[in-house]
């Protein structure tokens, strides 16, 4: 037994370790991403910090697939941090998930909503806060949906297709948007969701029970939590909540007791 409990309490310890291993890292590359930002950024407001910040991804970043995986491949499903984004590229959601820490660092609040077409999900885009409105960005297109004045489109207005197409051509009046882009149908904003419930059978399950306790509405309302993009975060709670559990199991281990079948049936063999 107390070998066991040795063996419990070394696990927790290394779960620990990691933890502050992550939270390390996590510090390290939110340094570095400032670094890189910040020429782009400095003395601005923050209005004028997003649209440097989109200019920065537009003008750095690839918008190229990233196979990579946050760590080791035990951990793929975190998918790449915003820095690996940075280095590697990344497709819309991976190119979201560095604008929304690249802006973060600048204290804007970003979130990311889902793009659905037939019932998939099929993109993904930004909406901004900054300290006047709320700005929709394509962030594998790397332009805001703005009218002619500079104003910001509401994303309800951007939901109207005819809306929607005038703002991609005021886009490219302004130079946000090369016209030889082809811009896909499927990525207007017709149908828009903070979270793609159905990614997996997890998340399924959860919409379903939200949807039966506060409904639909207020389910729908629900925006993606921060730390889902900061995979060296989410390590560090995973690692804690492990090493947590691992504790609980080891205080519990003096309190169990063999069978007293099984003893019997040891003595007698």
């Amino acid at each position: 037994m107390r070998c066991c409990r040795a063996v419990v309490a070394g696990a927790a310890c290394l779960m620990v370790a990691f933890s502050c291993y992550c939270l390390r890292a996590w510090h390290r590359d939110t340094l570095e991403i400032r670094r890189r930002v910040a020429p782009f950024v400095a003395g601005r407001t923050k209005a004028s910090i997003l649209d440097a910040s989109v200019r920065y991804m537009r003008e750095q970043v690839r918008a190229v697939p990233n196979d990579e995986y946050f760590l080791v491949p035990a951990l793929s499903f975190l998918r790449p941090s915003a820095l690996q984004v940075l280095d590697d590229g990344g497709d819309c959601s991976h190119q979201a998930r560095a604008l929304v820490v690249i802006l973060r660092q600048f204290g804007i609040e970003a979130s990311k909503r889902a793009v659905f077409h037939h019932g998939s999900a099929v993109h993904t885009v930004l909406v901004v806060t900054t300290d006047s409105e709320e700005v929709v960005i394509d962030p594998l297109f790397h332009f805001a949906h703005r009218y002619p004045d500079g104003r910001a489109i509401p994303l309800e207005r951007l939901r109207d297709p005819l809306v929607f197409s005038q703002s991609l051509e005021w886009a490219r009046d302004r130079g946000d948007l090369d016209r030889s882009t082809s811009y896909p149908r499927q990525y207007f904003l017709d149908d828009v969701r903070t979270i793609d419930w159905n990614r997996t059978r997890i998340l399924h399950a959860a919409y379903q029970l939200l949807t039966q306790t506060i409904g639909a509405a207020a389910a729908n309302r629900i925006t993606r939590p921060y730390v889902l993009e900061e995979p060296w975060l989410m390590a560090s709670l995973l690692s804690g909540l492990a090493s947590a559990a691992l504790l609980l199991l080891q205080r519990q281990l003096p309190r169990m007791r063999i069978p007293t079948k099984l003893t019997s049936e040891s003595e007698r063999s």
